[in-house]
């Protein structure tokens, strides 16, 4: 992440790249040696790669806390040699076996100060990013140099860190307004269709700039329509992408490349997925 940083700075200075208006910034070099190159954009995608091993090591860490409470539970009732009263010892044996990063869920459940905390400066991170560039889409040169490179390089480390630090809390499982919106059912079918959309989103985007047969006016009314014709197209196009390509090549690696134990699961994790907590009575 250091070196993709670094890497946008000095090309960035050295090309002059100005942020947010890179027709101004030699387009033709801007896209094809900047913008497009996976040293310049890895950043996002290490974020995503770190939410994800932060989520699997949860739930993985979560489900081998459950097994371990369960399996001494089941030892102390059937040989009848501790009577649970109080619940105390229930709090400490349900604390064995948490990896850290299960610990570290629970402070950010159960620590309303810390998931606001989180929540807050989500928030000003994607807020700064947006905001922040508006001077200099009015004016490049309200910006220097040196501040468009620094923009170009954390920008969208920025925007994707708050969208991170937002949603963190709903993969530990956290029920908010957040995780209502973004678990609906409706968003089934795009979640499917997703990677096919971010593969061909880019290619919808640039025949509709390159069959612009006269000079447009841009502004944020105009954007939007432009916004929303792209989406109405990469849409279909990803549902075909999905249905043909897709699908059919998971189905041929869950036959081939998958063992069958893993697809099947153990009957406990069938059982216990969303395993929350055990209430022992007298």
């Amino acid at each position: 992440m250091i070196g993709s940083i670094a890497a946008t700075i000095v090309i960035s200075s050295s090309s002059n790249y100005l942020a947010g208006n890179f027709i101004l910034s030699n387009p033709d070099t801007f896209y094809n040696d900047f913008f497009i190159k996976p040293w310049i954009r890895i950043c996002t995608y290490l974020i995503g790669m770190l939410a994800g091993i932060l989520y699997n090591n949860f739930k993985n860490g979560k489900k081998q806390t459950n097994k371990l409470f369960l399996g001494y539970i089941n030892l102390i009732s059937s040989s009848n040699l501790i009577h649970f009263r109080y619940s105390k010892p229930c709090f400490v044996l349900s604390k064995l076996g948490h990896s850290g990063i299960v610990q570290f869920a629970d402070k950010v459940l159960n620590n309303n100060i810390l998931r606001r905390g989180m929540y807050l400066l989500g928030i000003a991170l994607i807020s700064a990013v947006v905001w922040s560039l508006v001077p200099a889409q009015h004016d490049s040169s309200n910006f220097s140099q040196a501040g468009h490179s620094i923009y170009l390089a954390f920008g969208r480390i920025g925007f994707v860190l708050g969208y991170f630090l937002l949603v963190l809390p709903c993969l530990f499982g956290k029920r908010n307004l957040l995780k209502t919106a973004l678990g609906a059912r409706f968003w089934n079918p795009l979640s499917k269709m997703s990677f096919c959309m971010f593969l061909c989103h880019q290619w919808v985007i640039e025949r509709s700039q390159y069959n612009i047969k006269s000079t447009r006016y841009y502004d944020n009314m105009y954007a939007f329509y432009l916004g929303i014709a792209d989406i109405a197209i990469t849409i279909p196009a990803a549902a075909i992408l999905t249905l043909i390509i897709e699908i059919p090549i998971v189905k041929l690696e869950k036959a081939f490349l998958v063992p069958n134990k893993l697809l099947k699961g153990s009957h406990f994790e069938e059982e216990h997925e969303d395993f929350e907590a055990i209430e022992i009575k007298k």
